[in-house]
């Protein structure tokens, strides 16, 4: 369910952080986000609309595994 509300922030020096870890850490093989990167995880455009900080922190911390 997507939040209509939801309005992204400004970049910011947390965000820059952010984006640096997720391509350091290779997160774009499994993700996509502006149309680019893998298939096998989520999209990531919007999540900040979709899950509340928590939930964001839940699946990066411990996040859930392809089950074969």
């Amino acid at each position: 369910k997507i939040n209509e509300k939801y309005i992204p922030h400004s970049e910011s020096s947390s965000s820059d952080a952010g984006k640096k870890l997720f391509n350091d850490k290779g997160c774009i093989a499994c993700h996509t986000v502006n149309n680019v990167g893998g298939w096998l995880g989520p999209n990531l455009n919007g999540v900040g609309g979709r899950l509340d900080r928590a939930s964001i922190i839940q699946n990066i911390t411990n996040p859930a595994r392809v089950k074969k």
